[in-house]
């Protein structure tokens, strides 16, 4: 029935008008690459053809989109797009987007090749290692990204305010202290050596972790203790005089390391490990976040309510959302519903499609509904609100901007990297939609990023 629903929704996609005709396909081509590769990477050309046949407005709000579209099925195909449509931002550049695209759909080793050799303006993101170390299927395939990294790290990382000094050097001192060992001795000594000098000289301010949920587990006193910890099996191994050195003077570590020999591996071992039916969550309109299993007893009522009342401002006939309906945020909503559904309820959830009045904001579900049935990733996209619409909603207490004291309130929305906009302080930094959790929060007045956690007043 999966593959009928497809065939269904490639068959009103075809006598759809133009814009959503073009947007269709190409998500329908990002399903179709499960099933029948050759034929996906034509119905993508075909549809991105269609795309730059349209108004310049549209077309580049939809080549936008295709960029990590194209990416999941072919990324020969997505890389030409992105040279043409790509927006260099505070994060890292799109790349984040491209290469996210490219590894959660079975093409790391394309992504590695596009970091190897990037385009002027995109950098190796060091702090994204931690997402493209979860998609390695292979310790082949980590050894490449390892070596990557460590190139990056050896031509420096900015140093400043901006994301890449606070996170960037973490995380990348957290996967050399998980993966070191798939080096040669002699090649990873040096690079060792380099990262325990950053990690014990890097000025830090005291804040408790907590590695488990375990009360009984003993902590680390700050972030220096938090590096040093996850390279101490790697120095152990490779440098055991300066790791009896850490373990005498850092006294904490030494008691965290007794009850997790393994460094961070002994870590994620005892961790939390994520159930889809027990820990998923659904995000509902800008800032709330319900537990799927209360989406799914209550019959997703509140989810539709807040995708209709979306839909009543992208139709408004005094202020109508002009942009092309796959850019929608009501259409978002309906398909992060479908999504969701399709996820805990399989073919069942097809009954909600009748839940959506418009026909082609019911396509678009139905697609999505398609791609969860599959187990494909959600993917994001450019969302594009009514240009009228003021901003609203009241000042979110005891958070403000570190660098320019500015208050965001409750109806300001970040994106995400899977492109998921929501307002990041309703879940500390954690993104509903892809479950990334991010460390660094970009000022929405300043521009300015700072850590997340330096937003929250202290009491």
């Amino acid at each position: 029935m999966s593959q009928q629903l497809l065939l269904a929704a490639r068959d009103q996609a075809e006598r759809s008008e133009p814009a959503v005709r073009a947007a269709a396909l190409m998500h329908i081509a990002r399903v179709l690459k499960r099933s029948d590769h050759s034929a996906a990477e034509q119905l993508l050309t075909r549809a991105i053809a269609f795309a730059k046949e349209l108004d310049d407005y549209t077309s580049s709000l939809l080549l936008r989109n295709a960029v990590f579209l194209a990416a999941a099925v072919s990324p020969k195909q997505a890389l030409p797009l992105y040279a043409d449509h790509r927006e260099l931002d505070a994060f890292g550049g799109a790349v984040i987007g491209l290469i996210n695209a490219m590894a959660e759909h079975s093409h790391l080793e394309d992504a590695i090749a596009y970091l190897s050799d990037p385009l002027p303006g995109d950098r190796f993101p060091l702090h994204f290692l931690g997402n493209l170390d979860r998609e390695c299927r292979d310790d082949h395939t980590r050894l490449k990204l390892l070596r990557l990294a460590v190139r990056a790290w050896k031509e420096g990382v900015p140093t400043g305010p901006g994301m890449e000094a606070q996170l960037a050097r973490p995380s990348f001192v957290g996967f050399l202290g998980r993966h070191w060992s798939l080096m040669p001795p002699d090649e990873a000594r040096p690079v060792l050596i380099e990262a325990l000098q950053w990690a014990r000289e890097e000025k830090t301010e005291p804040h408790r972790f907590t590695l488990t949920n375990d009360p009984g587990d003993p902590e680390l006193n700050s972030e220096n203790e938090l590096w040093l910890f996850g390279l101490l099996p790697a120095l152990q191994a490779l440098e055991p005089e300066l790791a009896q050195n850490v373990l005498r003077d850092y006294p904490q570590v030494a008691a965290v390391v007794e009850r997790f020999p393994r460094g961070m591996l002994s870590v994620m071992d005892k961790g939390h490990k994520f159930d889809r039916a027990r820990d998923d969550v659904i995000m509902i309109g800008h800032s709330r976040i319900m537990p799927v299993s209360e989406a799914l007893a209550t019959n997703f009522e509140a989810a539709f309510r807040e995708a209709y009342v979306l839909y009543g401002r992208d139709t408004d006939p005094e202020n109508p959302n002009e942009a092309p309906k796959e850019c929608w945020p009501s259409a978002w909503e309906f398909r992060n519903i479908l999504f969701k559904a399709g996820q805990h309820q399989g073919l069942d959830a097809a009954k909600h499609l009748d839940r959506i009045s418009d026909r082609d904001l019911r396509l678009f579900a139905q697609i999505e509904l398609c791609a969860a049935l599959e187990d494909l990733p959600q993917v994001g996209g450019t969302i594009r609100h009514s240009s009228k619409q003021p901003p609203g909603g009241s000042e979110i207490p005891g958070v403000r901007c570190p660098k320019c004291k500015w208050r965001p309130r409750a109806k300001n929305l970040w994106r995400c990297k899977c492109g998921h906009h929501w307002n990041t302080f309703d879940t500390w930094g954690l993104c509903p939609g892809c479950g990334y959790q991010w460390e660094i929060t970009a000022c929405l007045e300043c521009g300015e990023i700072s850590p997340h956690k330096d937003w929250y007043l202290r009491q």
